[in-house]
């Protein structure tokens, strides 16, 4: 019997309202949560290809997170929409032709197994569409709009649905096209599959496999990744170190931006570019880690096109640079040299802004300053500077996969 040609669609495009973060992204067990379900996907021998729904400023997580596990199956990664709905949509579109199943999955379920994963393609084959269910433990009433109960249905025939849900891809496609046709909308999948008058399977999920919707639910998720870790091997990696250095002179009448911030000051920075020292000293310790080309010869000073320009923007260019050979960052350390103002009030955002522009966790990246005792350039208030080591990481392996409308 020949293996079934099977995609998997993970959705990570969610703004986590009721979490308040973005929680496929929150770090767990030194991974963000997304990584756990990619593993899973990755793993799971009936599954050829992987499609990653997500937002287009998560794409240097992604990288990130692909580059440092040796994941072989991500092939694209796609634009979610404004709804869960609109981003199942956006993936079922982006799974190649030949694929006879589609998996699609909710990245907010970390825990879901390769077992899992693969016994629902199995009786997809026979059922064209599947979905992972658990009997309730609770008894579920019916309420009226003032909260009185209405009525009590039987237990034994409910069940809790869990992703992945898998379909035949004829099915599927035929689905989201009716729904696009009739205006249908669904939280659900295999809900849009029932409206076509289609039947769909229920068989056993895994009570490991729930969904982090509120903060409450990180507890037991950190519990249980203490297992997990366990069965998830870290992958050959390559760790190189780079010096980054930057200095501009202070004066009147421009913005003080450093690490992407922007400070009260009465002087700022003068440069081609906003000035930032900080994100200059990063992107040249980054570039210098890979033996790549220096900012100056990157983002020429006499280019029109980087006048004025946001530094913090062209540090995501550097680490999209880096990503497309392999390399991510693995921590960085700053230090700024400045007289005044004060900066600590400053550094979780900057920190915080760096990391995002980088695709890696806050913790992963340190920023600091000091004075120098009012000697010097920097003492009589002529400039300010900054050094940067950094750390990259080089994933064995090729990535295997396109970015499509990002």
């Amino acid at each position: 019997m020949n293996k079934p040609k099977a995609s998997g669609v993970i959705l990570a495009a969610g703004v986590g309202k009721r979490m308040g973060a973005r929680k496929q992204f929150l770090y767990l067990g030194g991974k963000p949560l997304i990584a756990y379900s990619l593993h899973s996907f990755d793993q799971c021998a009936a599954i050829d290809e992987i499609i990653l729904v997500c937002q287009p400023e998560d794409i240097y997580q992604v990288q990130f997170t692909v580059n440092r596990m040796g994941l072989s199956k991500l092939k694209k990664v796609v634009v979610g929409g404004d709804t869960r709905h609109a981003s199942s949509r956006n993936g079922v579109r982006a799974v190649k032709p030949e694929a006879e199943f589609i998996a699609i999955h909710d990245a907010a379920r970390p825990l879901v197994s390769p077992e899992l994963i693969e016994r629902l393609i199995m009786e997809a084959e026979k059922s064209g569409a599947v979905v992972p269910g658990l009997p309730l433990k609770d008894t579920v009433k019916f309420v009226t709009q003032n909260d009185f109960v209405f009525t009590t249905p039987r237990r034994e025939s409910l069940r809790s649905i869990q992703t992945p849900q898998v379909f035949r891809a004829s099915l599927i496609k035929k689905a989201f096209e009716m729904a696009e046709e009739r205006g249908w909308t669904s939280s659900d999948d295999a809900s849009m599959v029932e409206k076509m008058g289609a039947s769909v399977k229920v068989i056993s999920g895994e009570e490991d496999n729930i969904k982090i919707t509120t903060p409450e639910d990180l507890d037991y998720l950190e519990f249980r990744l203490r297992k997990e870790l366990n069965r998830m091997p870290r992958c050959e990696t390559q760790v190189r170190v780079g010096l980054g250095f930057d200095v501009h002179r202070l004066g009147e009448g421009r913005k003080l931006v450093l690490g992407g911030v922007e400070i009260p000051a009465g002087k700022g920075l003068i440069g081609h570019s906003d000035g930032d020292v900080v994100c200059h000293a990063l992107m040249d310790a980054m570039l210098g880690a890979a033996g790549m080309k220096d900012i100056g010869q990157l983002f020429p000073n006499d280019d029109p096109a980087y006048k004025d320009a946001y530094s913090l923007e062209l540090v995501s260019q550097v680490a999209s640079k880096l990503a497309q050979k392999g390399y991510s960052l693995d921590y960085a350390d700053m230090t700024i040299l400045a007289e005044e103002p004060a900066l600590a009030p400053h550094y979780d955002e900057m920190q915080k802004r760096l990391a995002s522009a980088v695709g890696v966790s806050p913790d992963q990246i340190s920023v600091k300053a000091t004075t120098s005792e009012g000697m010097g350039f920097v003492g009589r208030g002529e400039g300010m500077c900054c050094w940067c080591v950094a750390g990259i990481r080089f994933s064995q392996g090729e990535k295997g996969w396109d970015v499509e409308s990002i």
